[in-house]
């Protein structure tokens, strides 16, 4: 058998033969799954994600697992007559450095990073590092270490009118399915799915369902599971990620992607709030919490505020995060809706399900709202009906727009 260095790292180096046939069995399946769908995924990515055209640039940023998924890129961008620049992530390179506390090193940004992302009429970025459970683990000043970069990294790129995606296939793993406790074939085939859908149904009704949250009022959300909540509008730009980057997406202030996408996302009134909000998906807020995943929460507000909850399942977590937040916390600061036909089961991606709503409390800032703070929390609502100044955006989780 010979491990190459895509799949494994050397601490993953099987022990018994029958983890050196699994070994072998999942490298011959990513090599059928990129066969099959890397070209599909690349053309879906380069021409409607991220609309490159002839004579642009494209850099792909890529660690140690998501390596084999490059090669279909750089072809097809060669295609397109666009030119690819690879940047590699060495997995054992990045936690050698973090063992050795080198961790704010990590977090700085190097001039020639500055350059591509100033250079770049486009950018890709396959997750990393793959060892989630390595990283949950990490203390929190090493993590803000490790993070130190993004807000320089996200001005850079507006500044630039960068166009600019993550790939959320390369955060599969094996190891990251048991602790999420679904199938990993069944989670990769999902993400493969609805990261090569055809876009433009989603860019069609998110157009449509952008309109509404832009224009409304007043929000009614109802379920026969005991919601019944309403909320506030603002008339504020929505961020609609439909799988498609436009020219007005950038000017907006909103070039970035997730593949796969499809949600429509605004920040509500955040004075307005009323009701009962019951849940009916999971809430993952990240290995270390999903021990505890919340489930089946509720939410009670009044006047605009959240004076009570509970969670048959992960209200330990909630408590501790809500206990040590601030005025934020009880505050209504999100609402989305999910555009995604093929999402069902993939972890953090349960607010793009098709007709999904979600709700969110606590900082909206990054999306022109006035909630400040770190604390944010939400809650997933399937099969529900929502109403924007009474005309029916949803009926039984179906867009009726």
């Amino acid at each position: 058998m010979t491990y190459n260095r895509y799949t494994l790292y050397s601490k993953d180096l099987p022990s018994s033969k029958t983890e050196v046939i699994k070994a072998a069995q999942l490298e011959i399946l990513l090599k059928l799954d990129i066969e099959t769908w890397g070209p599909k995924l690349a053309r879906n990515v380069l021409h409607n994600d991220l609309s490159l055209k002839k004579g642009e640039t494209v850099t792909i940023e890529a660690w140690t697992r998501a390596l084999p998924w490059i090669d279909p890129f750089v072809i097809e961008a060669r295609k397109m007559g666009v030119t690819p620049f690879v940047m590699y992530e060495s997995e054992n390179a990045f936690w050698a450095n973090v063992d050795s506390g080198r961790a704010k090193v990590l977090g700085q940004l190097g001039a020639q990073e500055k350059a591509a992302i100033r250079k770049s009429d486009a950018y890709i970025y396959f997750w990393g590092p793959a060892d989630r459970a390595r990283w949950y683990r990490l203390p929190k000043s090493t993590l803000d270490s490790l993070t130190a970069y993004e807000d320089e990294w996200f001005k850079l790129a507006k500044e630039n009118k960068l166009r600019w995606c993550r790939i959320e296939l390369a955060r599969v793993t094996e190891e990251l399915a048991k602790d999420y406790r679904i199938g990993y074939r069944e989670w990769t085939r999902e993400l493969l799915e609805a990261s090569t859908i055809d876009p433009q149904p989603m860019v069609k009704k998110g157009k449509l369902i952008a309109e509404r949250f832009e224009n409304g009022r007043r929000v009614l959300i109802t379920h026969r599971n005991g919601t019944k909540f309403e909320l506030g509008l603002s008339r504020r730009k929505c961020y609609v990620d439909d799988g498609v980057i436009t020219e007005d997406d950038v000017e907006a202030g909103f070039g970035e992607s997730t593949v796969p996408s499809g949600v429509v996302v605004v920040a509500v009134d955040e004075s307005v709030a009323e009701g009962r909000y019951v849940s009916n998906l999971p809430t993952r807020l990240g290995l270390a919490q999903f021990k505890e995943q919340s489930d089946n929460g509720v939410w009670n507000f009044q006047n605009g505020r959240l004076t009570s909850y509970n969670y048959r399942k992960g209200k330990k977590s909630f408590d501790r995060m809500y206990a040590a937040a601030g005025e934020e916390r009880d505050r209504p600061g999100i609402l989305s809706i999910g555009l995604n036909p093929k999402i069902r089961m993939a972890p953090f991606f349960e607010d793009q399900e098709y007709g999904v709503v979600t709700c969110y409390i606590g900082a909206n800032d990054w999306l022109g709202g006035t909630n400040k703070g770190e604390f944010k929390s939400w809650m997933a609502l399937r099969g529900t009906d929502l109403q924007v100044d009474g005309e029916y955006i949803l009926k039984a989780g179906k867009i009726v727009v």
